[in-house]
């Protein structure tokens, strides 16, 4: 597997859809859009090409937080439209991972609390030995604060919205069946919520460079 981040988006104007430009991707890919906003579930993703996205989970507390992905199956330069339940500041992070399996959806989960320790807990094991594991957390600070992530976890970045909020994604690569729980700390306590959503691939993460073909 190799998995990159393709775009952070923030949308400056509040409304109900917000269009999305993630550059090539190809036949095969798996393509992870997570969301937040302060309004109004997204309720939909779609893109130029004609992909199909599928809502993997959805978790609310304050605000709502979905998590969408597409297993592409026509390649070409991509540009995704959300679409909100109400007029809102919709923050995203768009991903792209090689090496994925056909049906790649595995685990979900989400959490909330009041702490400097947000966490998710995965239900159960996963399914397969090679997998991706994301969480992805939302605070709730008058100050953007970012979390630090905890041992064996990468943080792509911080991406601060329009209305305040930060949304951390984070993720790991397995080599063994397990319970894979995402968290983090932060410096202070805040309130926060999160969501965890995991992905069977073929093969252990490795680093590298995503090819910008349209076809394998």
């Amino acid at each position: 597997m190799i998995v990159a981040n393709i775009g952070d988006f923030n949308q400056s104007t509040s409304a109900t859809t917000f269009a999305m430009a993630v550059g090539t991707v190809s036949v095969g890919d798996l393509v992870i859009i997570f969301t937040h906003q302060g309004n109004g579930d997204c309720t939909s993703i779609t893109d130029n090409l004609g992909n199909t996205y599928t809502k993997a989970y959805a978790y609310s507390w304050f605000w709502y937080e979905d998590v969408y992905y597409s297993t592409i199956t026509v390649a070409g330069s991509s540009t995704l439209t959300a679409t909100s339940g109400a007029a809102g500041y919709l923050t995203a992070q768009a991903w792209r991972a090689t090496g994925m399996q056909s049906t790649p959806l595995d685990k979900t989960a989400g959490n909330e609390a009041g702490s400097t320790t947000p966490s998710v807990t995965m239900p159960s094991a996963t399914a397969t030995t090679y997998e991706l594991v994301f969480g992805m957390f939302i605070n709730y600070a008058a100050t953007p604060t970012s979390a630090t992530p905890s041992s064996g976890w990468t943080k792509h970045s911080s991406y601060n919205s329009t209305d305040g909020d930060t949304m951390d994604v984070l993720y790991q690569g397995t080599t063994a069946t397990g319970t894979y729980s995402p968290g983090g700390t932060y410096s202070t306590s805040q309130s926060w919520d999160g969501l965890l959503v995991s992905f069977k691939g073929n093969s252990a993460l490795v680093s590298g460079t995503l090819p910008n073909l349209f076809f394998f």
